[in-house]
């Protein structure tokens, strides 16, 4: 169908490793022959353009699921989905006391870009944008934008939870790759100079972190 062959994201579920779940354009899908053959998982009409999705470290068929539309929260075995935020709800960004003077995208519309979930503390979410880092301590129902400071641009891409202690977030973004202290409330790039380009998506294996940027 119109759209569907345009895939966003794609993972494996966390403890059935047959399992795969892939977020188009037009729907979200789900695989239990590892790919070989795809069925529409149901959800609401409002979700069906998927941006970026997040298991639920504790229920791995508890999905957070960020849309076009905005975040929806659902279950893969019941066909449970409740809206958590919608676009045009976004808090807006901290006075500018709070903030560093970092490059502000141009486009005037935000765009949420990645969700991540606490590997602690399932309540603890993360939704990324265009313009920085929100954070809901309560599953969802309210947020909260965490300060720019020491992050060099506020466009994020993706973002990616590592174990620690709290949980550290690493985010891909327009100016390359940022990790997120959530205890010290902190960020610090990783990147700079050549290294300082576009990433649009980050993978871990060990002790090893992978980003995926505009020049390879």
């Amino acid at each position: 169908g119109d759209g569907t062959a345009r895939c966003t994201h794609v993972a494996f579920h966390p403890t059935q490793r047959e399992v795969l779940l892939l977020g188009t354009a037009n729907g979200l899908f789900r695989s239990t022959d590892r790919g070989r053959s795809w069925i529409e998982v149901g959800v609401p009409l409002a979700a069906r353009q998927t941006v970026h999705f997040a298991f639920d470290p504790r229920q791995p068929d508890h999905l957070f699921l960020l849309t076009a539309g905005g975040l929806f929260e659902g279950n893969l075995s019941d066909g449970w989905w409740e809206r958590r935020l919608a676009v045009l709800q976004a808090p807006e960004p901290l006075s500018e006391e709070l903030t560093d003077p970092v490059e502000e995208p141009t486009d005037s519309i935000r765009q949420l870009t990645a969700v991540a979930v606490d590997l602690h503390a399932a309540s603890t979410l993360y939704l990324a944008d265009t313009r920085g880092l929100l954070r809901s301590l309560d599953g969802g129902r309210s947020w909260q934008r965490l300060s720019r400071i020491g992050l060099a641009s506020a466009s994020i891409r993706r973002l990616l939870p590592l174990t620690h202690s709290p949980t550290i977030l690493y985010a891909a973004t327009a100016r390359g790759v940022a990790r997120y202290d959530p205890g010290a409330e902190r960020w610090t790039m990783l990147t700079y100079g050549q290294a300082s380009v576009t990433v649009h998506d980050l993978a871990a294996a060990h002790r090893q972190l992978w980003a995926a940027t505009d020049e390879g």
